[in-house]
């Protein structure tokens, strides 16, 4: 490592794109960096865990030796990883409960830092599981492909598609459920405070990215509300919905049970079902528990006497407990600067924020991705079947959600569940991030929007009124006109 650099000068793995503040960053990457968790039986740390600008990367080294050490776990235990996968579930149990109890909470100065040091702990226990489902996902991709082709060669990708869309219904999912029963009894006359209060205490977090955002309140629901009802019948509505998700369940459960006579595919059919869900799962509950954090949140704030609650997203979590002792610590933190870019190293033991000049230094120093290897068109995996034509609107930040427009085809480095609203007005969806366990894979299949992802480069290459052509039968994407 250069003197007065902190980056190290190693190969690094692209993992994915995502934009999140410092305190999220933290807490998500602290998890997978220190080695707490004695229920996970192998060394699953990474020792050196990059967030720069949104571009998110570990050591290869950590890499190659985690992926090998997982790969091996599931050939000797074919169920472990996904008992693995419920442990957590159970973990957030604990978070939310822990969350919840902060809401009513009096707060002194000593309370609070003993509580960010609990919530701490937790989330190294909570992050610990985030990335396993990760390293096998080429792995079970690949094995259910070929094992799909060989079997049904004749429609073997339309199987694979209903194979890979999740059994379990997502937040989208049941949000979208949730929605159309409180339009019924609105419908009805018989929607009461506490419907809508339930609704919140499960969905408010839906529009709160990576803990800086506005939470849904009673509001934003009567006016979703009065929306959904001059749209349509929402009875029927529900009906329909619920015929598509019993259908898609009567489809998997038939193709699944045709490769009971290979108990080890079985196995890997379940795991990556079981995956696909996990994958948006462990996100979206930093988002929803943060819903139930908004005291501490507001404390912490107020006790280290920030004129911007905002702000407290912009440290860590080692500098939100390190300012509880010393508040004059945030003399050396500017949070303009942070809110222009910053980058987070998670390494030799602690997870460091670093913005201003080491972070332009680093933007222009370190590149995790190629953009030369774009020729005019861009290729990249399948995700739902389609070819359509139309503009680009891309998708860096939640704030141009807002100018997605109809039936354009939106480009992004991911989507998340807040894209969804978006989604539903779009013929078409590309994304840099890869892989069956993505979001965007996901969504697709459930909105049924032809998909090509894993493009790697998309929003460094389309612009804002570009026309392309999507092919979503062969993963590639051609540009037929520039914006002027």
């Amino acid at each position: 490592m250069e003197k007065d650099f902190p980056i190290p000068s190693i190969e690094w793995h692209f993992v994915h794109k995502r934009v999140r503040s410092p305190l999220y960053t933290s807490l998500f990457w602290e998890g997978l960096h220190f080695k707490e968790n004695k229920r996970i039986p192998f060394d699953y740390s990474v020792k050196h865990v990059l967030y720069l600008g949104t571009q998110i990367a570990m050591d290869q080294e950590s890499w190659d030796r985690i992926y090998s050490a997982v790969k091996e776990f599931t050939v000797r235990h074919p169920n472990a990883l996904h008992e693995l996968l419920h442990d957590n579930y159970e973990v957030n149990v604990r978070v939310e409960k822990f969350a919840k109890e902060t809401r009513q909470q009096a707060f002194t100065p000593a309370d609070i830092k003993e509580t960010w040091n609990q919530y701490r702990s937790l989330m190294h226990e909570f992050g610990s599981y985030a990335l396993l489902p990760l390293y096998l996902e080429g792995d079970l991709e690949q094995e259910l492909k070929e094992a799909v082709k060989e079997k049904y060669s004749d429609n073997s990708e339309e199987i694979y598609q209903i194979l890979t869309t999740p059994l379990k219904a997502g937040s989208a999912q049941q949000e979208e459920l949730a929605m159309l029963r409180l339009a019924i009894a609105e419908k009805n006359g018989t929607l009461s405070g506490e419907d809508i209060h339930v609704y919140l205490e499960e969905f408010a977090w839906i529009t709160n990215n990576s803990f800086i955002g506005k939470f849904l309140s009673a509001d934003d629901v009567r006016a979703r509300l009065a929306q959904l009802l001059a749209n349509g019948d929402p009875e029927i509505k529900l009906q329909e919905y619920q015929a598509h998700l019993d259908e898609h369940v009567r489809a998997f459960t038939e193709i699944a049970n045709s490769f009971n006579d290979n108990p080890r595919l079985r196995s890997s059919i379940d795991l990556l079902q079981e995956s696909i869900y996990f994958r948006s799962w462990r996100t979206e509950r930093f988002y929803r528990n943060a819903y139930f954090l908004q005291n501490l949140f507001s404390e912490t704030a107020h006790v280290l006497g920030l004129a911007n609650e905002n702000d407290i997203f912009y440290f860590s979590v080692a500098e939100i407990i390190a300012a509880l002792d010393n508040p004059s610590l945030l003399d050396s933190i500017s949070f303009s600067e942070r809110r222009d870019g910053y980058f987070c190293l998670a390494s030799g033991g602690e997870a460091k924020i670093y913005s201003g000049e080491v972070f332009r230094e680093a933007m222009a120093r370190i590149r995790l991705e190629d953009t030369s290897v774009f020729k005019g068109n861009l290729k990249g995996q399948c995700a739902f079947k389609g070819k359509v034509r139309g503009v680009v609107s891309v998708v860096i930040t939640k704030e141009d959600l807002s100018r997605v427009t109809e039936n354009s085809i939106l480009v992004s480095p991911s989507t998340t569940v807040d894209y969804v609203p978006a989604l539903k007005k779009v013929i078409g969806i590309i994304t840099e991030e890869g892989g069956v366990l993505s979001h965007a894979s996901v969504i697709s299949r459930e909105l049924r929007i032809p998909c090509v992802i894993g493009t790697k480069i998309a929003t460094q290459v389309l612009h804002n009124g570009d026309v392309v052509e999507l092919d979503a039968e062969q993963g590639v994407i051609t540009v037929l006109s520039k914006y002027a």
